[in-house]
């Protein structure tokens, strides 16, 4: 497969080719001649169906024979023919160039090929296919930009790493790692270790697409990660992973049946803007994470369009999903946009199941002063009490976080 971004994706599903044929070009002693296979173009959509000018799309590539086994790498690329020869009949010669004639069968015309190469494989880049899996657990995430709170990124790695499992993060920088030095010097430390792997995006400014090329960023994740790791984890640094105790999401992600190729999860908003009164004076505390003065949420999971199934089937609201890579073909933001119908899980996302969810704090991580997030400051005396944007009190994560949190500092 082969991931990129073209005009009016974003408005169908499928579409003709946008290329006719996928050439392989292996190196090393022996490499024989290149290979060519038939080139299959699918757009993508978001989960919301906005249309954008520029959308997602995958080139697949159908070759019959195993390509690169002998480990020694190549170069893919892909082949464009002229529009010229689309309305032309074509011939042969043996030892010769194509030859063109207009419908009347009037003198020959050479046709022209465009030929862009779109991936090189290292030599030894093959074994990863027949290598064990490396891991997992592994988490994809969107697209970063605008100024990111360092304090917000790093407990956010921290949670998902320690507490929940995740043992690679895979991040697509759009510019918010890297445009504050301390958001950078934030993430520095997981790199050096192995732990985050970052994909710096460039020139995507110049392309509207949907929300800064999330989904070009989702399908070359899944696509990049399908021989390393079980599953992949799909959510926002405003999202924290929920597993009511004793379990934990882990423990879930082994009872998904072995026809399953996805799971998704329901959503709880949280307000970043209320706050109490006893964890907010020690928001400074860095061993505390910030959401633990974060404790009202709604009381249903979200859901900004419950006439959208494919986003919300039906109370359980809006999803965030893991997927298995080696058998989801394309995703979306909400849902596994995949044409070959895989099957999949619905978690329950009720609060009194025991089912994974996700607290979504959403706008936390992006950069602000202390007093802007914590707008409200409430005290706690009164259980389950309502706010004014219909969030109700609950300590149920909030103690979860300080519990496992502290359990492996």
């Amino acid at each position: 497969m082969v991931v990129g971004e073209s005009l009016l994706g974003a408005h169908l599903h499928f579409a003709g080719s946008l290329v006719d044929e996928c050439v392989w070009e292996g190196e090393g002693e022996g490499k024989g001649s290149p290979v060519v296979a038939p080139a299959e173009t699918m757009h993508l959509r978001p989960s919301e169906h906005i249309s954008l000018p520029w959308g997602a799309l995958l080139i697949r590539c159908a070759f019959n024979s195993s390509i690169g086994s002998n480990s020694k790498g190549g170069v893919l690329s892909l082949l464009k023919r002229s529009e010229q020869q689309r309305h032309r009949r074509s011939i042969t010669h043996e030892h010769s160039d194509p030859v063109g004639f207009d419908v009347q069968g009037a003198s020959p015309l050479k046709l022209h090929t465009s030929s862009m190469p779109v991936f090189r494989e290292k030599p030894g880049g093959f074994d990863i296919i027949t290598s064990p899996l490396q891991y997992n657990l592994s988490y994809c995430s969107g697209s970063l930009f605008g100024h990111i709170d360092p304090r917000a990124l790093s407990d956010w790695i921290r949670y998902h790493y320690k507490v929940v499992g995740v043992e690679k993060f895979f991040l697509y920088d759009h510019g918010g790692l890297t445009v504050d030095n301390d958001t950078a010097a934030a993430v520095t430390p997981y790199e050096e270790t192995g732990v985050v792997t970052v994909t710096r995006m460039k020139g995507g400014r110049h392309f509207v697409s949907y929300y800064s090329h999330q989904i070009l960023n989702h399908n070359d994740c899944l696509y990049r990660s399908r021989f390393l790791t079980r599953w992949l984890l799909y959510s926002d640094l405003d999202e924290y992973i929920f597993t009511p105790p004793p379990s934990t999401f882990l423990s879930w992600l082994s009872r998904i049946p072995q026809n399953a190729s996805w799971a998704s999860m329901g959503s709880y908003m949280y307000s970043i803007n209320t706050c109490s009164k006893l964890h907010y004076g020690n928001a400074s505390n860095e061993s505390e994470l910030l959401v633990e003065h974060l404790p009202w949420r709604a009381e249903l999971p979200s859901c900004p369009d419950r006439t959208k199934a494919f986003v919300c089937p039906g109370p359980q609201g809006r999803r965030k999903q893991v997927v298995d890579p080696r058998r989801v073909n394309m995703v979306s933001v909400h849902r596994v946009e995949d044409p070959w119908e895989v099957y999949g899980v619905d978690w329950n996302a009720s609060f009194a199941e025991p089912t994974p969810k996700l607290m979504h704090f959403q706008g936390l991580p992006v950069r602000k002063p202390p007093q802007v997030r914590c707008r409200d400051v409430k005290e706690e005396a009164v259980e389950r009490e309502t706010v004014e944007d219909g969030k109700v009190l609950d300590f149920t994560f909030r103690d979860f976080v300080a519990r496992a949190v502290n359990e492996v500092r």
